[in-house]
């Protein structure tokens, strides 16, 4: 799995089990645990603690809190708790829980922070889409920041963003001076390692490329040319339209993007004709290749869906190709995340949707 060398941190929630059953879990699986008070100190081990938020019949609950991790060694420590968890009898997650991921912060400008917050505000709707419906909209631990995009902006330092909103948002920030991290409080509770690891993966491609188009270093990553109708798609995406393939009808859904309002389906044999007799690069490669799309074909395509676009469709095509206005846009919110998280979170979006 791709991800970056950011240092990061993981809160897993659990209930059903007592901690002192998941401390022996864990140190029967070769990790430091220790069960201690609750705190809000960083430990070299992972601590297990009390969490007052938490529910459960049995009244058996608890957080587990990992070191600092990093890299592939730091993904495979973690993959190691999750093994662990999987031997506890009785343990389970519900909607009480959450799972909190903390990222390393202490290199990001003032800037860069804000245009990870504002980003997330602006791309909340799609994100919602990738999470059950208990921790979409104002979930009662992880509220909701869409209405508060430019709260972040103007601020002169970490310590001014950091009081700008307390921490139960899905964005928190309120550590970024004290501690520098940043934390992501929306995912719902878990202790299973695919779900978990692609989370993280796609919330450091998320800060990544928040970080390259506030520094100029690049406007944009386009998202993986190696998918199918990449082009279109990505046009579909910069514009308001989410576009994911459904397996139940074998064709591809066209939806407002963060809601379920199905606008149309298009099918395989629908997408290939806007392209110049391509039909063997587009469909059998699984990319388009040197597939070139007829601009005549498209635009009327274009026209078709123009009243779905964000804000009315209003651009110009008389000077542009697709690629043009993918390379001067922020694409989205999978811009820059590598195509097997793609593929992960496109998959998770049918399952809840």
């Amino acid at each position: 799995m791709a991800n970056t060398n950011r240092k990061f941190g993981i809160e897993i929630e659990f209930v059903g089990a007592s901690m002192y059953e998941v401390e022996g879990a864990l140190q029967n699986n070769g990790i430091d645990a220790r069960v201690e008070g609750y705190n809000h100190t960083t430990r070299r081990y992972w601590k297990i603690v009390s969490d007052s938020s938490l529910s459960h019949r049995s009244g058996l609950t608890g957080e587990i809190v990992s070191p600092i991790l990093q890299g592939a060694e730091g993904f495979a420590e973690l993959k190691q708790v999750c093994d662990a968890l999987a031997t506890v009898e009785g343990v389970t997650v519900n909607r009480s829980c959450g799972l909190h991921v903390h990222l390393d912060c202490n290199d990001m400008t003032v800037a860069e922070i804000s245009k990870v917050f504002e980003r997330y505000a602006q791309f909340e709707d799609q994100i919602d889409l990738i999470m059950p419906r208990s921790r979409r909209g104002e979930a009662r631990w992880c509220r909701s920041i869409k209405n508060h995009k430019d709260v972040m902006k103007n601020k002169p330092s970490k310590e001014s963003q950091a009081y700008a909103l307390n921490r139960y948002y899905k964005v928190n920030l309120t550590n970024i001076a004290t501690r520098g991290a940043m934390e992501f409080r929306q995912h719902s509770g878990t202790t299973d390692y695919s779900k978990i690891a692609n989370w993280v993966a796609f919330l450091m491609g998320f800060v990544n490329t928040s970080i390259e188009l506030t520094s100029g270093a690049t406007t944009t990553r386009s998202r993986a040319g190696k998918r199918w109708f990449n082009q279109v798609r990505n046009f579909f995406e910069a514009n308001g339209i989410d576009c994911t393939y459904s397996r139940r009808y074998q064709a591809w859904a066209l939806r407002k993007a963060g809601s379920n309002r199905l606008i149309a389906y298009m099918t395989h044999d629908d997408l290939v004709e806007l392209y110049d007799d391509q039909r063997d690069s587009v469909m059998c490669s699984n990319k388009e290749g040197n597939a070139a799309l007829n601009m005549t074909k498209f635009y009327q395509m274009v026209e078709t869906f123009g009243a779905w676009f964000t804000g009315g469709y209003e651009h110009d095509f008389s000077n542009h190709t697709v690629e043009a206005v993918a390379e001067t846009t922020d694409a989205g919110w999978l811009t820059g995340i590598s195509q097997p998280v793609v593929n992960y979170l496109e998959m998770r979006q049918e399952e809840l949707n």
